[in-house]
């Protein structure tokens, strides 16, 4: 099957609390006049944590629907779940640090995708932006790896879809790789005030920059298929599953050069 279990959504039942966060949140869409939508795991929902900076760069136009600790699966079946007001028209999404552990990059992309598409789906009028994911752990760790892997995909490849890509890798990291110190907590994930003004900032900027320029699309496949036509999601096994390997690093490169829009994911 082309499906990973980052594409099936599923609720958090066991974790407790979870649903009633949900429902909370469900419930304040339900009367809102907010007109952008932040939906993520604890990345998202610690953009709240600091009054100063919620209130600064967000406000009332925004509605923050972080729940910590969610993984892709789980931020989709809220996602099933909400029935968004009308006066919303951007959705940001920002969420997947917390499948790096257990799941392929690949796998990771795919998860996050199938939501921004969903949302697309439902709600013709709403422009979505998804996020890459931050850096975390050392510079050599797994989940480091997998972050450049998916923030690669997730930029060359979310876009044939209509989503725009936020690149929000910029500026996290010293020049040797190391977090920097004042935007991380010394859990190596989760951000300082310093990092989530910063986080506010990178957000805000990149929707208002890419609301005013237009997308290219992008297709999947062998640079034949112009049509635009859907083509299905590619399966672990048709990806190089050594994503650190040369011989793939060597091709993204070709991809880059290559005149011809690729991608390595449609859904």
């Amino acid at each position: 099957s082309n499906e990973s279990h980052t594409t099936k959504p599923k609720a958090r039942l066991s974790k407790p609390g979870w649903l009633q966060t949900h429902n909370k949140q469900k419930d304040i869409l339900l009367t809102t006049n907010s007109k952008t939508i932040l939906i993520g795991d604890s990345i998202i929902k610690n953009l709240k944590y600091y009054q100063n900076i919620w209130h600064h760069h967000f406000g009332k136009d925004y509605i923050n629907c972080g729940i910590g600790g969610d993984q892709i699966q789980n931020v989709f079946w809220r996602v099933e779940d909400y029935a968004l007001p009308t006066s919303i028209n951007c959705a940001i999404l920002l969420f997947g640090t917390n499948n790096l552990h257990k799941d392929i990059p690949i796998d990771i992309v795919n998860g996050i995708v199938s939501i921004g598409k969903k949302i697309k789906e439902r709600y013709d009028h709403i422009s979505v932006f998804i996020s890459g994911i931050l850096p975390r752990d050392s510079p050599s760790s797994n989940a480091r790896n997998k972050i450049e892997y998916v923030n690669y995909h997730l930029k060359k490849c979310c876009e044939d879809t209509g989503i725009f890509y936020i690149d929000i890798s910029e500026d996290w990291t010293t020049k040797t790789g190391e977090l920097r110190r004042e935007l991380f907590f010394h859990d190596n994930v989760h951000l300082t005030e310093a990092g989530n003004n910063k986080l506010a900032e990178c957000l805000i900027s990149s929707v208002k920059d890419k609301t005013t320029k237009q997308t290219e699309p992008c297709f999947l496949g062998t640079g034949n298929n112009t049509s635009g036509e859907e083509l299905p999601l590619l399966t672990s096994k048709e990806v190089i599953n050594d994503y650190n390997s040369t011989i793939l690093k060597k091709s993204y490169a070709a991809v880059v050069k290559s005149s011809t829009k690729m991608c390595l994911h449609s859904i």
